[in-house]
Order: structure tokens, then C-alpha cells, then sequence
């Protein structure tokens, strides 16, 4: 049983949290979400800083990896608690995630839910030394509950604004908001030193799909392509159709090896999955031709500013890499760092 003095110091830690609440605004930016609460934790609750990842709903697809996650806030800062943090998050269940609250009191950790969007759940994780108030963390997960929602709504909004730079086909994003997000990424470098990787995608032989079972299928497996893409790229990441049977990717806030590594999943699930044609619309398969096609891709990556200072500098880089896993056979990613 608490004492006196405790109690009054969960009392008073659940009034400052009800006063970061009161006072917060709702951001269109998670990543000032999380700013905020960071500077709420360390400076009215004496904690340490905040850590956040995010994973998939979906484990199926990286074979009940549960570790799987991307680091999404302060790991950079803080690149030694990986140690301490990696084995906590990993231990995090599948079900039951949208509850979760965990203190570890001989890593004085705490974890928590921190929401979700369409394809991933987040998690975040702080020290603190002592028992946290069970009010303010239970206060904690549904606020961050409710602001990823609000967050999931403004974000459905904005794409319904932005019509005018969505691909009719695939239902992407289009060549046109790919360059206004880029000026965007290195505004954001610029003021914050998030360095930003760029991938260009492209289906190989395509060409012969179009030829030998007609351009109903080659626009069908645009869209199941960019379905499987999708499936494996996060929320925070930005996917377009360039044109033709071109991509692009951007994946904000992230190095090099994580841009290879985005890389091969999306080289990895194109490979696996056999695409069906027999159910698509207007296309009649005949006797003796595939019910199923495989396809692959290549893939070019570069990362600014290592290996471009402009928009079209890091563009025509990945470009120049795809071509150049072409060149080398296909079916690969090719990092700009290897030439």
C-alpha cells in the first residue's frame, strides 16, 4: 500500500499531465506529437527521454517477426539505449496491443501504446526512478489513443484535398506531389538534419506482359504492385507513381541501411507473390497461356545528403542505380554508395 507521500506525488504528476492535455494542440505532424510529450516527460516528471517505434499489424507477412520495427523517434540521439530498449520492445505481445502498459523496474523502463494508423502500431518507452502513477499512464495511452485518430482523420482529409495529385491507376500519389515532397524533405533537413532516402522502382519486362497478354493486365499488376507496396512501407513513408511501370519511395528520417533494407522486403514480397490473371475484367486467358505471372523489380537507392545537395540531383542518382540493377541482372537493389 502507497503511503501518503507517494500518493500525493501520483496526484500531482496526473495534475501536470491533465495540464500538457489541456494546453496541447492537435498536430497534423505525429512527430510533433511525440515532441511534445518528450519535453512534457523530462521536464514535468523528471523522466527520461522518449522513445518510439512502430510495427506492423500485420506480422504474417514477416513471418511472426514480432522484433520487427522501425525506430521512429530519438534513436539517433540516443544510439546506446538500443541495448536496453531492442529486447523490451521485442518482448511486446501481438494481442491485446491497444492496452498495453508495462513497467520493467530493474530497467526502470516504462512502455506503452501509443496508437495506431491504417498498417502500423506504435509504441513508446521512457525511464523514469520510481513506480510511475498508474492514473498517468493509464491517462497517457488513451490520450495518445485519441490523438492518433484525430492524426488517422486529418490525414484521410488531406487526401481527399489533394486529388488533384493522386494517380488515377494505381491510386498513388503522382509525379507532381513526389517533387513538392521533396522540396519539403530537404526543408526539413535543412531546419532538423533528418537526412531522407529515396528508392526508384521499377517492374522489369513489363513490356513483354503488355505484348503478350494484353495492357489490361500490365494496368492490373500496377495496381496489385503498388498494393503489395504498400502492405510493406509504413505510413510515415511516401509512395508515388512516377510514370509507366516507375515508383518512388521516399522514407523520411531514415540512413542508408534502412533504405537497402526497405529495399529487399519490397524486392522480397514482388518475388514471392504469383499474380493472378484469370479473375481481372475483360481478359479472357486462353488455352496453353500462364493463369499466373511473376514478376521482379529493380530497385535504385540514394540518400540525401550523402549522395545528393538537390531535388533532381537525388532523383536522377536512384534512377541511375536502377538502371544499374538492371544492367547487373535484375531483381536488386542497387545502393548509390556501390559506385
Amino acid at each position: 500500500m502507497k503511503d501518503i507521500t507517494e500518493v500525493k506525488r501520483d496526484m500531482a504528476d496526473l495534475l501536470r499531465f491533465m495540464e500538457f492535455i489541456s494546453s496541447f494542440e492537435v498536430y497534423g505532424d505525429f512527430k510533433k506529437l511525440f515532441e511534445s510529450l518528450d519535453e512534457f516527460l523530462q521536464e514535468k516528471l523528471n523522466a527520461g527521454p522518449l522513445f518510439v517505434i512502430s510495427r506492423p499489424k500485420d506480422q504474417a507477412q514477416f513471418k511472426g517477426k514480432v522484433g520487427y520495427k522501425r525506430n521512429i523517434w530519438n534513436k539517433k540521439k540516443y544510439p546506446s539505449m538500443a541495448k536496453i530498449l531492442d529486447p523490451l520492445f521485442a518482448s511486446i505481445p501481438v494481442t491485446n496491443e491497444q492496452e498495453y502498459i508495462r513497467y520493467f523496474p530493474d530497467e526502470g523502463q516504462v512502455l506503452f501504446y501509443c496508437g495506431e494508423m491504417t498498417r502500423q502500431r506504435y509504441f513508446g518507452s521512457f525511464s523514469i526512478d520510481r513506480v510511475p502513477s498508474p492514473y498517468v499512464l493509464e491517462f497517457l495511452v488513451k490520450f495518445m489513443n485519441s490523438i492518433s485518430k484525430a492524426y488517422h482523420h486529418f490525414r484521410d482529409l488531406e487526401k481527399k484535398q489533394f486529388l488533384i495529385y493522386i494517380d488515377d491507376i494505381t491510386g498513388l500519389y503522382n509525379q507532381r506531389k513526389l517533387l513538392l515532397d521533396l522540396d519539403k524533405s530537404i526543408e526539413l533537413y535543412n531546419e532538423k538534419k533528418e537526412e531522407f532516402v529515396v528508392l526508384f522502382i521499377d517492374i522489369d519486362h513489363i513490356k513483354n506482359v503488355n505484348d503478350g497478354h494484353g495492357h489490361l493486365v500490365g494496368t492490373h499488376l500496377l495496381l496489385e504492385v503498388a498494393k503489395l507496396f504498400k502492405s510493406v512501407l509504413r505510413e510515415t513513408d511516401y509512395l508515388y507513381r512516377y510514370g509507366g511501370d516507375e515508383f518512388v519511395v521516399i522514407l523520411p528520417d531514415v540512413s542508408m541501411s534502412i533504405g537497402q533494407e526497405v529495399g529487399e522486403r519490397l524486392l522480397e514480397i514482388v518475388k514471392r507473390t504469383p499474380f493472378d490473371i484469370r479473375d481481372i475484367e475483360g481478359v479472357e486467358v486462353k488455352k496453353g497461356e500462364r493463369k499466373k505471372l511473376n514478376l521482379t523489380i529493380s530497385i535504385g537507392v540514394a540518400n540525401f545528403p550523402q549522395n545528393a545537395t538537390s531535388k533532381d540531383e537525388i532523383l536522377n542518382i536512384a534512377d541511375r542505380m536502377m538502371y544499374h540493377a538492371k544492367e547487373r541482372g535484375r531483381g536488386r537493389v542497387c545502393m548509390a554508395s556501390e559506385i
